[in-house]
């Protein structure tokens, strides 16, 4: 949130600059006009209209946003590209001092979170090196934060000279280092996957691609040696080791290995959920609302239903929008695909060389970002977002280059003012709003681990959002009001919190849980088997809730209502193999017998 609040901010204030009269009056607007803004649109408007069909609606208005930031990120980068004299080199030293900088922050963390470590583990049970994120949340997102500033960095290595290019060379050497360090597998598969199509272009079109024969067999050798490490690295890794560098190597073709199976799991889930809602998907948003309800016994731990999104942003598109909303998704990258290769193998000029090899390095990254969004998520992070943002802006902007387009274009200031400010507005007050509300479910959590529950409930009850319903923890602040006040002993009002929270997410199996032992307690027993049984149908019971199962059957049982009473205690999975449950099954069946008998 406090990013999407910087970037509304910033995007806010930018705007009546770009559409002020002395810029419409000097700038050209004409990238405007490429087709891939029709498909980045059509992606836009098509997840508004998905929304009509949400669950839960609040939770459609941050991709909404998200997605409309999308657009006009790309829209202001390709025009200010396009009237800024050099760029491509310009873009290229932006970046190379931020990859310094990131890496330089990366490599102090490593070696005081890791190789200063005395502890073999994080306190989670995760690897040390989770601890290095940059200034990032994750490792993953800094990971993939930095293969997108290396189409750049290898720019400036192509474009600059003498003292520059060395640094150049250091610092692409450097991020090349981070992001090995860094041990993320859907970076690795992106950064192979570029590196693939790049020794395919070298071997197939060295002449189109715009190097000299000197600078291609000094990038083949390097995408080469690239290659041959990750295939000496699969082939000989380890798979009792699964985080070591052959070992996550092999690990990511591995379908046994730990790091996958739930990933599987949870694409079949998602793959049900396109299955059953084809046209408008379940809206933006509600992928993870609905995806209890396709977990299909898949997961026996409650700790491993913690997700947002299914880690593969294609699905997850697919399954909000619809088909024709991942149609308009994947259009967009096929495209950018389309846009570069014209620009590599269809322009002969040599004047356009530098936009050639820039283009190249802009397919490797593009291709391997399409490869990380396969395994990862970066479509949710507006970090993220930022560099992808002007990697197609770039990619636009050098296609506009090369096959001008002699149309110009000049838009309504008033319209286009009418229309931004209000949304960068709205967009900055909803980034605020969504950081309150994560600071006091924070502090609600807090108050929840010191026991005081009356402050606990405050907290929740001011975290309350009229633009989001979830928090980070994928419940809703009613829900920790619930919790508050089953501590402090009162049912009844926690089952009213409870049944508010079930609202908004309502196969949340936690919510499900509290709200049916709380109906227990005040004895609507009805409404208690009835969340129990959504339970048992979603989610293997745990011992937790099988206990609670049991004291409903004891509440049915002295309302006297034996084949209530039997009903909930043959809910049970395996109850066969527990004694006390068989000896009560029993006892039940000769107390029905015998009112069968006297009838």
């Amino acid at each position: 949130m406090p990013r999407l609040l910087f970037v509304s901010v910033v995007l806010l204030f930018c705007t009546p600059l770009l559409f002020s009269n002395k810029k419409l009056l000097s700038w050209q607007f004409s990238t405007w006009r490429e087709p891939i803004f029709l498909l980045v649109t059509g992606f836009v408007l098509y997840s508004i209209f998905s929304a009509f069909f949400a669950l839960n609606v609040r939770e459609a208005y941050f991709d909404i946003i998200r997605n409309l930031l999308f657009l006009a990120g790309i829209a202001y980068s390709a025009v200010i590209l396009q009237n800024t004299r050099n760029w491509p080199a310009r873009l290229s030293s932006l970046f190379l001092i931020a990859a310094a900088i990131a890496v330089i922050i990366g490599l102090v963390q490593y070696y005081n979170r890791v190789v200063l470590s005395s502890n073999a583990l994080l306190s989670d049970g995760r690897a040390l090196v989770y601890a290095v994120t940059g200034l990032f949340s994750h490792k993953n997102f800094f990971s993939s934060a930095l293969f997108l500033m290396l189409p750049f960095a290898g720019f400036a290595v192509y474009k600059f000279r003498n003292k520059f290019r060395l640094m150049a060379v250091i610092v692409t050497l450097a991020t090349l280092v981070m992001i090995l360090i860094l041990k993320t597998r859907s970076v690795w598969v992106g950064l192979f996957a570029g590196s693939f199509v790049s020794v395919m272009l070298l071997l197939i079109r060295p002449a189109g691609v715009g190097f000299s024969e000197k600078v291609r067999k000094r990038v083949l050798v390097v995408a080469l040696a690239f290659i041959a490490i990750f295939s000496i690295l699969f082939v000989a890794g380890d798979p009792a080791d699964d985080f070591s560098f052959s070992g996550r190597v092999r690990s990511i073709v591995d379908v046994e290995s730990q790091h996958n199976i739930h990933r599987i799991n949870i694409w079949k889930g998602t793959v049900a959920i396109i299955k059953d809602n084809p046209i408008a998907g379940v809206g933006p948003g509600n992928w993870a609302i609905h995806i209890p309800l396709f977990f299909g016994h898949n997961f026996d731990e409650l700790r491993a239903l913690g997700w947002s999104q299914p880690h593969n942003d294609f699905l997850w598109v697919a399954a909000e929008k619809g088909i024709p909303g991942f149609v308009f998704f994947l259009s967009i990258y096929l495209a950018a695909i389309v846009m570069l290769f014209r620009v590599i193998l269809c322009v002969k000029k040599d004047a356009d060389k530098d936009h050639k090899v820039l283009a190249l390095l802009l397919l490797v990254g593009l291709i391997g970002y399409i490869a990380d969004s396969f395994f990862s998520f970066p479509y949710e992070r507006i970090d993220v977002m930022v560099l992808h943002v002007m990697l197609l802006g770039s990619t636009i902007v050098i296609h506009h280059d090369v096959f001008k387009n002699k149309k110009s274009y000049k838009p309504s200031r008033r319209l286009f003012l009418l229309l931004l400010i209000p949304l960068f507005a709205f967009s900055a007050t909803f980034g605020f709003l969504g950081i309150r509300m994560e600071k006091r479910l924070g502090e609600a959590l807090a108050a929840l681990s010191r026991g005081t529950y009356h402050a606990m409930i405050d907290h929740a009850e001011a975290a309350r959002n009229p633009f989001r319903s979830l928090g980070p923890h994928l419940y809703p602040p009613e829900f920790l009001e619930g919790v508050a006040h089953q501590r402090l002993q009162s049912p009844g009002t926690a089952v009213e919190a409870f049944e508010r929270a079930l609202q908004q997410t309502p196969y949340d199996i936690r919510v499900l849980h509290l709200l049916a032992k709380n109906q227990t307690e005040i004895n609507q027993l009805d409404e208690a088997y009835f969340h129990f049984k959504t339970i048992a149908d979603i989610f293997p019971l745990s011992e937790g809730i099988i206990e609670d199962i049991k004291r409903l059957s004891i509440a049915y049982f002295e309302s006297g209502e034996p084949e209530k009473t039997l009903e909930t205690l043959l809910m049970i999975p395996n109850w066969e193999d527990d004694p006390e449950v068989v000896r009560n099954i029993r006892a039940v069946q000769r107390i029905l017998e015998s009112e069968d008998a006297g009838q």
